[in-house]
């Protein structure tokens, strides 16, 4: 909604986009101007993110968006605005947070009144960890917000009271009066107190005698041969051949036979008889003459 006598302010812009308050015809408002106050109000609520339509994936959106409608006539405005916010977050808290936010922006910067505030969340981005805590905090959106400081104030104890007791002179001092000593006599100083000074003349040293300087004599000028220039040569380059294409064919793979496994043979471990061996002594008969047979 736009007002019919809105003045015109010179920027360029449509006047179907400006709107003016006032009945003096004193002030417009660019909706552009708008949008973005209303914008910067929204950035101002912790747990808010703000995505750059070049990172915005696949939907190639900005977050946030904001559309305005004003009613000049009533100082009312309307308020359209798509959200991206900070995961993990009370997403409910913030929508609220956004919808103070923008009500104050407006009324504090423009003096109009909001009829309603749309918010839609967009997106939901992976950040710091957001509180209803931090979102009381938030700074509230005035023309001139005051600056409080808030300071210790302690209060005195006293612990015994002290009696004041009144104090007696006994002696009073004499008082004196200063002496002031006598003016020093001021003389002007005359030209016969001063003693003469002697003049003395300054002799003048001799002049230097000045000596004649032999200059060279010239010499002649050589000629300089400078070198011929060379001649250049033309360079034939050989003409650069086409590419031929390059068939790649796959080997085709030759099979190879592996002989079949045989069968394993069962071994039988068949345990052998031992015979007892016998030892029988054996008679050693000696001979004369100390042999053995």
């Amino acid at each position: 909604m736009t007002s019919p006598a809105a003045p015109e302010t010179g920027t360029g812009e449509d006047p179907a986009n400006q709107s003016s308050i006032g009945d003096h015809g004193g002030t417009a408002f660019s909706m552009r101007a708008v949008e973005r106050l209303v914008a910067a109000a929204i950035k101002t609520v912790p747990g808010i993110a703000t995505v750059d339509s070049k990172l915005g994936g696949f939907s190639r959106r900005a977050y946030p968006r904001v559309a305005v409608q004003l009613d000049p006539e009533a100082n009312v405005a309307a308020v359209d605005c798509a959200i991206a916010t900070v995961w993990p977050s009370p997403i409910t808290d913030v929508s609220v947070a956004v919808q103070d936010a923008v009500a104050e922006a407006i009324d504090a910067y423009l003096g109009f009144k909001t009829t309603r505030v749309n918010v839609a969340i967009g997106r939901t981005v992976p950040g710091k960890r957001v509180s209803q805590q931090d979102l009381a905090a938030r700074p509230v959106a005035a023309a001139r917000a005051p600056q409080v400081t808030p300071t210790n104030v302690w209060q005195p104890q006293v612990k015994r009271r002290v009696s004041l007791k009144p104090v007696v002179v006994k002696h009073p001092l004499g008082i004196s009066s200063p002496t002031i000593a006598p003016r020093a006599e001021v003389r002007s100083p005359s030209v016969s107190d001063i003693a003469p000074v002697e003049v003395r003349t300054i002799g003048t040293p001799n002049p230097a005698p000045v000596r004649s300087v032999s200059a060279p004599e010239p010499q002649e000028l050589v000629p300089v041969s400078r070198p011929k220039p060379m001649q250049t040569r033309p360079v034939s380059v050989p003409k650069a051949s086409p590419l031929k294409p390059v068939t790649v064919r796959p080997s085709n793979p030759v099979r190879v036979q592996a002989p079949r496994p045989q069968p394993l043979r069962a071994i039988e471990v068949r345990p052998l008889k031992l015979k007892d061996i016998r030892v029988e002594p054996t008679r050693i008969r000696t001979q004369p003459g100390g042999r053995h047979e």
